[in-house]
């Protein structure tokens, strides 16, 4: 069973389906529903999400699907007519008179634009050392390379904000809309295993997680049950089988040069 809904407030993202949501226990959630101009955007966003847990990559918060009644939603939108109206002409609604939603767990911390420069210039720069991150670093360093690799796995170019908690220096990496995408150009593959190349250092128990994620496992994670369950495509799903493969051939040969303890270090 889901979180009990106690609270929904959209603004303007609310015609679009997209709100900020508290449930009974306390804890905060974004909240995205299928609408008519996007019936499945959902897919991609769970599809990381599985995949972020099955290889122990701890960036992603809990995220679930749920099937929430629009007599619910109103009833939470009760003051918010122009918000309830759009929902009740655009969202799509089952038979059973049902939505479904993705339920993703906010995070604390503020926003930081991924880019170029500090501070992922920094944490890119210390995990390409072959010296361990200082504890004030550690947790930042650890997260940047976990981010580095779902990205480059789940072909992720569009990657814009990531929540970071200055008091743990936690990174938590949230909208994944651009995972998976339908098609992903050579020179955009690449620009994302650049950022994996100079890297010495990858967390504890990486290449393990991505030696049990072989085909069958990952169909059962993201194609499982009938064809209009699946959250990724054939052509999706073939991807991530060749940059896994990529990927275990750059770690091996960072394995030879450097030696398995300096490889999979990273531990918070």
């Amino acid at each position: 069973m889901g979180p009990r809904l106690v609270s929904l407030s959209g603004g303007a993202e609310g015609a679009r389906g997209r709100f900020q949501a508290r449930s009974a226990d306390g804890r905060r959630w974004r909240l995205a529903l299928a609408t008519r101009a996007s019936p499945l955007a959902h897919r991609t966003e769970l599809a990381a999400y599985r995949l972020a847990s099955a290889l122990e990559l701890t960036i992603v918060p809990p995220t679930r699907l749920e099937r929430l009644p629009l007599a619910q939603l109103s009833a939470l939108l009760k003051d918010q007519d122009d918000t309830r109206a759009a929902l009740a002409e655009r969202a799509v609604v089952g038979n059973d008179g049902r939505i479904v939603a993705l339920l993703e767990q906010e995070c604390g911390g503020r926003p930081l634009f991924v880019g170029p420069g500090p501070p992922f210039s920094d944490w890119a720069k210390l995990a390409a050392s072959p010296e361990q991150p200082s504890a004030r670093d550690l947790r930042s360093v650890h997260d940047y390379v976990q981010m580095a690799v779902l990205d480059y796995l789940t072909g992720n170019v569009q990657r814009g904000i990531v929540s970071f908690d200055d008091d743990t220096g936690r990174l938590c990496v949230t909208d994944n809309t651009g995972a998976f995408p339908g098609y992903l150009t050579p020179q955009a593959q690449d620009l994302l295993l650049r950022r994996l190349r100079p890297l010495r250092q990858f967390p504890v128990g990486l290449d393990e997680a991505l030696r049990q994620l072989d085909g069958p496992t990952a169909k059962r994670l993201l194609q499982n049950g009938a064809f209009s369950a699946w959250l990724v495509g054939p052509r999706q799903l073939t991807d991530l089988a060749e940059r896994r493969s990529t990927l275990r051939t750059l770690l091996r040969a960072k394995v030879e040069r450097y030696g398995t303890k300096t490889v999979f270090s990273l531990s918070p």
